[in-house]
């Protein structure tokens, strides 16, 4: 889990791309033969106000998001986008 506090949900999705676009193009040693690594990553916004739970429970949706609909991509959950 990467917490960035104070940054809006559209620049934690630029980077959160910009850290899975990192990954794919890293030849790892051990897996330099089998193809690259790639992951995906849940993102969600949360308000300052709001407990850290639902920050986490959002997150975790969003990153069963982007492995269901095809792994390597960044996903937020639906309801997130407004803030």
């Amino acid at each position: 889990m990467i917490l960035l506090r104070g940054t809006p949900v559209n620049n934690t999705v630029q980077i959160a791309e910009r850290l899975r676009q990192c990954v794919e193009a890293y030849v790892f040693p051990p897996f330099k033969d089998s193809g690259c690594v790639t992951v995906s990553i849940g993102g969600c916004g949360l308000p300052p106000d709001r407990p850290i739970q639902p920050l986490i429970e959002t997150a975790d949706k969003s990153l069963y998001m982007a492995k269901d609909n095809g792994r390597n991509q960044v996903k937020i959950c639906a309801e997130q986008k407004k803030l």
